[in-house]
């Protein structure tokens, strides 16, 4: 969606792009772009600005641009600071989500190349997003949010696979997209949408994010 985008244009109204692993090291090679990731035929107007419209529309005003959420921060150094929604939309938000990973799936772009969904799951995502139905048994969705003062919160990336799920990195949160039995998944079970419409965030601290980061891209 291109809310994700609007306030990383810089004065002549271009997005930079880079590679994370080259900047870490020093190299500082970029390319800038006119626009956000956009391909024109793979979704009807009906299906892009109704339906799934419905779901960027829904995000954008209640989890990016809200400002209704409580932060916890601990004193102690070996208790993680997190953010807390609630109140939100259970399908809603968690298919908004799915909505990411199955466009990019259909897409031959290189920036999503690492998504492969099964025919199977990406057939049971593409009926969730028509019946506004979330069923967590296909892919399950959790996150984890940057610290308010991090240096990478001006990012938009491409998915990453690992083992059995996909990630990305959309500005402040991390999103992980778990699929079957995936290990990861057992850490990283308290950070989803409840279907009470709680959502915990885990905080990652500052100090750490850099080796997060070089480690989340490094081939």
């Amino acid at each position: 969606p291109d809310f994700f985008f609007k306030s990383l244009y810089n004065e002549h109204s271009k997005l930079i792009k880079f590679d994370l692993v080259q900047l870490l090291n020093g190299i500082k090679k970029k390319s800038k772009l006119s626009s956000s990731t956009y391909e024109k035929y793979i979704l009807c107007a009906k299906c892009d600005n109704e339906i799934i419209g419905q779901y960027e529309s829904y995000y954008a005003k209640n989890i990016f641009h809200r400002t209704g959420f409580e932060k916890k921060v601990f004193i102690d150094p070996n208790k993680i600071n997190h953010y807390e929604y609630n109140n939100l939309d259970y399908n809603l938000a968690n298919i908004f989500f799915l909505s990411l990973l199955w466009r990019a799936n259909l897409s031959d772009k290189q920036e999503f190349k690492d998504v492969n969904l099964t025919s199977e799951i990406a057939e049971s995502i593409r009926k969730q997003i028509l019946s506004k139905t979330y069923n967590e048994n296909f892919v399950r969705i959790t996150a984890l949010k940057l610290d308010e003062n991090s240096d990478f919160k001006r990012l938009v990336t491409p998915f990453k696979k690992i083992e059995n799920h996909y990630s990305i990195i959309i500005r402040d949160l991390i999103i992980f997209f778990h699929i079957g039995n995936d290990k990861m998944y057992s850490y990283s079970k308290n950070y989803n949408i409840t279907k009470m419409g709680k959502w915990i965030l885990a905080e990652i601290p500052k100090s750490i994010e850099e080796n997060l980061f070089f480690s989340f891209f490094n081939p």
